[in-house]
């Protein structure tokens, strides 16, 4: 009988033990889902590249800054260096679009000067997987691509400036715009019709430089463009250089009140001369005298009479020489 007893004690003991073995074994599975849980709500979401060919480098990266990403580099097609991200285009993107990463993970551009995006080398374009990519994606896409190719047509016209007109007319033909030709002095209208029969040859349209990029309407395809001869632009430039030395050593100011000056010496202090409002000339005659030209009046017994008045100034500001005046 106490043999009977100890036998079924120790078949209850055996089956304790094993339900408390398979509690505890089936405890630590739940604990270890319950870790893989936490671990994965811990690790944050993953995010879904975009494609970011075409787009601009700075708004790009603000972008990304904004969903999480701080392990941003790019790198510049060559140059050395990056300073203004703004003028900079994606060309190459890793990872790929519509692939999902870790905000965590690095996220690395190659980019292009936006001036130079228009002409890329085609192998240069990232090659999209069709598979992945819808139509709308890809009409989106392309209207970015259409708006940055005319952006940087206008960038291009931009930069005819100093460029001779017969490179202007060639240039804007070129990316199909109607350019109208304005003297820069005269402002008097030129179309290239009329430049063509009136200018003697193309020798001169290459004598004669745009010195300034005016309107540019991107939707018609017109451009306003300003020349000059080169001789011109010379005498223009040696007018300026002569202007700034004077300047330094007889502020026009200073001539002007001396002229003033001398005139109400002359004709009393009823005489005024209106170089604010009536000025006619003020150019340089050399390094250091100029020539002044403007209105004045004179009263007498209480009228007052208008007259044109010119001078010539030398000197210093501290001592300017009055060494032609006439008033008629």
């Amino acid at each position: 009988m106490k043999k009977i007893i100890i036998i079924m004690s120790i078949l209850v003991l055996l089956i304790c033990g094993c339900s408390a073995e398979k509690m505890n074994y089936e405890g630590n599975i739940s604990s270890d889902v319950s870790s893989s849980n936490d671990i994965n709500e811990m690790g944050g979401k993953k995010i879904v590249i975009d494609d970011y060919y075409g787009a601009n480098l700075e708004k790009t990266i603000k972008e990304l800054e904004s969903k999480g990403f701080d392990n941003i580099d790019y790198e510049p097609d060559g140059y050395m260096f990056i300073f203004d991200t703004s003028n900079w285009i994606i060309t190459k993107q890793n990872p790929e679009s519509g692939q999902e990463v870790d905000p965590s993970s690095r996220v690395t551009f190659k980019c292009v000067k936006a001036s130079d995006f228009d002409n890329q080398n085609e192998s240069e374009e990232i090659v999209e997987d069709d598979d992945s990519t819808n139509k709308t994606e890809e009409s989106k896409s392309d209207t970015v691509k259409g708006k940055l190719k005319k952006e940087n047509k206008v960038n291009i016209l931009k930069k005819i400036k100093g460029k001779s007109v017969s490179s202007a007319i060639r240039i804007t033909k070129k990316h199909g715009y109607k350019a109208k030709f304005k003297h820069a002095i005269s402002k008097m209208d030129y179309s290239i019709g009329t430049l063509k029969y009136t200018w003697p040859g193309k020798k001169l349209a290459k004598e004669v430089l745009v010195t300034k990029v005016g309107k540019i309407n991107a939707e018609k395809k017109s451009i306003v463009l300003y020349f000059n001869s080169k001789k011109n632009i010379a005498k223009q430039n040696r007018k300026k250089r002569m202007r700034k030395v004077l300047s330094k050593r007889l502020d026009p100011i200073s001539a002007w009140t001396a002229a003033e000056d001398y005139g109400r010496w002359n004709y009393n202090d009823s005489f005024n001369l209106h170089y604010y409002t009536m000025k006619y000339a003020e150019r340089p005659i050399n390094k250091k005298t100029w020539f002044l030209k403007a209105g004045c009046t004179i009263k007498s017994n209480g009228d007052k009479y208008s007259f044109t008045c010119e001078a010539k100034v030398a000197g210093t500001d501290n001592n300017p020489v009055v060494k032609y005046f006439i008033v008629y």
